[in-house]
């Protein structure tokens, strides 16, 4: 049993604490990863797998887990693994969730954080606390990932 079997069954623990720290490492590892073929193996198993932490986080109330979310799907993105592209890019599931974030109104209805932490008056912060702007910059990251992905396979097939 790897990290990843362990990890994915936590973030959909009842505790927020132990979801967000499980999904928070998931996405710290997805960062830092060598080798993507562990993140294959676990895309829809166990406990839904990566798919359907991704899902789950994405379409939460929670910016905090969907900003986790939507992050470790860029790292993913930016992984340059042609396995978990394709995991991403064809998920029925995943799409229309990033879709979402990526233009959803600039008025906050990206739904309020449920996080205790709210806003610390951290100059970073982009939009006063909820981090709706950050959510839909990086959906909006994602889904430019998507489509040069889509271009650049289109490119290649073209030419061999």
């Amino acid at each position: 049993m790897g990290i990843l079997d362990v990890l994915i069954p936590l973030t959909a623990s009842s505790s927020v604490e132990v979801a967000g720290n499980a999904a928070a490492a998931l996405g710290n590892l997805s960062s830092k990863a060598d080798d993507y073929s562990a993140f294959v193996a676990v895309w829809q198993d166990p406990a839904g797998g990566l798919e359907g932490y991704l899902a789950r986080f994405l379409q939460s109330d929670d910016t905090t887990f969907a900003h986790i979310a939507v992050w470790t799907a860029v790292q993913l993105l930016e992984s340059g693994d042609q396995a978990i592209d394709s995991a991403i890019r064809n998920s029925a599931t995943l799409l229309p969730l990033i879709q979402r974030l990526a233009h959803e109104g600039a008025d906050g209805t990206a739904g309020e954080s449920t996080d205790a932490g709210g806003s610390d008056g951290d100059p970073d912060d982009l939009d006063g606390g909820d981090g709706a702007a950050e959510i839909r910059a990086l959906a909006a990251s994602a889904l430019q990932l998507i489509a040069d992905d889509v271009h650049s396979a289109a490119g290649h097939s073209a030419i061999s």
